[in-house]
């Protein structure tokens, strides 16, 4: 880049991102060393550990980022004690666990594991994927028990059926963007013949619909579980199973197709317009 105002723009946005990283440090760290006497560093790395932008705070630490991996690598390949497998947890995960891939490989240590941690998500893990990252397993944590967009799910049970004196009544609510249909439910799932996910239907529970699988069964009644109990590795599998059976545009992150389809059935749909009409006319004989 010989342009000097290209270089200058990319100078600013470089500085800018290791800025920010200096900021989400101070905002998240509980130590005054971090928070007030900013004592940190952060910086921008090339593939070859080459620093190109540091942030405005202190640098003394900068020198041993880029070597500390290699140097951990190094040591174990020269005292002989072969793991199981290393461990990355910041840094370039890409570039570092390429170089540590290689020089494993060239140890002869083709099966020990490059594993990776540290924020991991399924975007991150999915753009480290694409640049050729050597990582054999990835340790997600946070991201897995907290939706960083969304920490929060606001859960409100909705009364869909009343019995008063013996006699079931469907319940239902009208409110724009809150409308609950009425009646206990089931989820059908229809497939193309070879087997991979169509669309769901939500219907009435006593609706049948031939081909179709219903997704939805008792597991627990009277506080006791009325099913066997499922075997953990068994339960992984059998979520890559229907995952895999899921379409294209639903399982791939960078894909902008429409999503799954789901739709009512007319029966559940024609319930509603009947406990709506029941609701006005109800209301309309007390005005």
């Amino acid at each position: 880049m010989t342009d000097p105002i290209e270089l200058a723009v990319f100078q600013n946005v470089f500085h800018s991102i290791a800025e920010e990283m200096g900021a989400a440090l101070r905002r998240t760290a509980f130590s005054p060393n971090i928070k007030e006497r900013r004592d940190y560093s952060s910086a921008l790395f090339d593939a070859e550990g080459n620093i190109i932008a540091m942030g405005d705070d202190m640098p003394v630490h900068l020198g041993s980022m880029p070597m500390s991996v290699r140097a951990a690598v190094e040591k174990i390949i020269s005292a002989g004690r072969k793991p199981r497998g290393i461990r990355l947890d910041s840094g370039d995960l890409a570039a570092d666990s390429a170089w540590a891939r290689a020089r494993l490989n060239q140890a002869g240590w083709k099966d020990v594991i490059v594993f990776a941690s540290g924020d991991l998500d399924e975007e991150r893990i999915s753009s480290l994927l694409r640049e050729g990252a050597k990582i054999d397993g990835f340790g997600v944590g946070t991201a897995l028990v907290t939706s960083n967009d969304s920490p929060t799910l606001g859960v409100i049970y909705k009364l869909v059926e009343i019995e008063i004196g013996g006699e079931v009544r469907s319940a239902a609510k009208f409110s724009a963007a809150k409308v609950t249909y009425p009646a206990r439910k089931q989820v059908h799932r229809f497939s193309h013949p070879d087997g991979n996910f169509e669309c769901d239907v939500i219907g009435l529970a006593e609706e049948n619909f031939p081909g179709a699988a219903a997704l939805l069964e008792p597991v627990m009644e009277g506080g006791k579980r009325t099913v066997a109990r499922t075997d953990l590795e068994a339960a992984g599998k059998r979520c890559l199973q229907q995952r895999a059976r899921l379409p294209e545009t639903v399982r791939d992150l960078r894909a902008q197709g429409a999503a799954y389809p789901v739709r009512h059935s007319e029966k559940l749909e024609a319930l509603l317009e009947e406990v709506r009409r029941r609701v006005q006319h109800a209301a309309g004989s007390w005005m």
